[in-house]
């Protein structure tokens, strides 16, 4: 087993030296070492190559891209489960619960997507889908170029299935021509970084359709996948928003204006509390006081503690 281990490995390093060159491949092993030591030196050699990225791409400069006029915030809700709502686990069929009674709530158009509806919705380019059903492109990638093509056609909100909206939530927090999770944490120390500060969360994106950062982000996005076979970094799509930040001063002003509606640590709530003790008086000021929580649907049942957040949260108990 151990054996085996080590030859994926290898064969994946073998990989990025070939796609990517020797620099980036020390980068890459140093963040496999120790990504908290090696982080700001990975993230400004990783955005320099996502920078060039765009200059190949031939992006233009979006203050000069003129965009589509448009006044008011489409009310569309977009999420997304592959596999459908009935493979669905128990705690993203929870989450999803939260998201529709969210639309309803709002008068919002609720719209699920799957393998088998995508194409009523947007046409994904044929040699990105076919890498997607050939195992080339993850499912979490796939749906990161999905969420850009439809904001960017459509707009309106994009929420990953594994968010739990709470019921102060209101449309009104999310309207604008762009809006995401601005949620700097209160202990910085003691929480995992982002790629953007915490300035945005790629799971829950919103804005007005025709916007030219949609669709730059979204083209970037394509050119990546067509020219590299494999990922150089997980979380590429914050690169990519990161590049948008530092090319665009319109961009940057729309993401630096954000209001901070909750901070990291109510954000992950549930999943760094997941094993506490259900709280009733707790869990009513958590959702008083953030509109979106994160979830997850990574869950070894085995692993359930009886009476704690996530076992209300599986039981379908969490009070909405």
């Amino acid at each position: 087993m151990k054996l085996q281990i080590l030859q994926k490995k290898m064969a994946r390093y073998r990989q990025i030296l070939k796609y990517y060159g020797l620099k980036l491949t020390c980068v890459y092993f140093l963040a496999q070492k120790s990504d908290k030591m090696f982080y700001d030196f990975r993230r400004k050699i990783l955005l320099d190559f996502v920078l060039k990225l765009r200059k190949e791409a031939q992006l233009v400069d979006s203050s000069n891209e003129k965009e589509e006029e448009t006044t008011e915030f489409p009310k569309i809700i977009w999420t997304m489960w592959q596999q459908g709502e009935a493979q669905m686990p128990e705690t993203v069929q929870t989450s999803i619960k939260t998201i529709k009674d969210f639309a309803k709530r709002n008068d919002c158009e609720f719209y699920l997507l799957t393998d088998e509806n995508l194409a009523n919705f947007i046409n994904i380019p044929a040699d990105i889908t076919e890498k997607y059903k050939k195992k080339e492109l993850s499912a979490a990638h796939y749906s990161d170029i999905i969420r850009f093509s439809l904001l960017c056609q459509y707009g309106g909100i994009w929420m990953d299935a594994t968010l739990f909206v709470s019921p102060y939530a209101t449309l009104e927090m999310f309207e604008g021509d762009f809006f995401s999770l601005n949620h700097p944490p209160i202990r910085s120390e003691q929480i995992e970084r982002t790629v953007g500060d915490f300035k945005w969360a790629g799971f829950f994106l919103a804005g007005k359709k025709g916007k030219p950062y949609f669709k730059h982000i979204r083209d970037l996005y394509l050119y990546y996948v067509r020219k590299y076979p494999v990922f150089i970094h997980y979380l590429m799509m914050d690169y990519f928003i990161l590049s948008e930040y530092k090319c665009s001063p319109y961009f940057e002003n729309l993401v630096d204006r954000l209001p901070i509606l909750a901070p990291a640590e109510r954000v992950w709530f549930l999943r760094d509390h997941a094993h506490d003790l259900f709280d009733e008086k707790e869990w009513e000021e958590v959702l008083k006081t953030t509109p979106i929580l994160k979830t997850t649907y990574k869950i070894k049942k085995e692993e359930v503690l009886p009476g704690s957040y996530l076992d209300q949260l599986l039981q379908g108990k969490l009070k909405e």
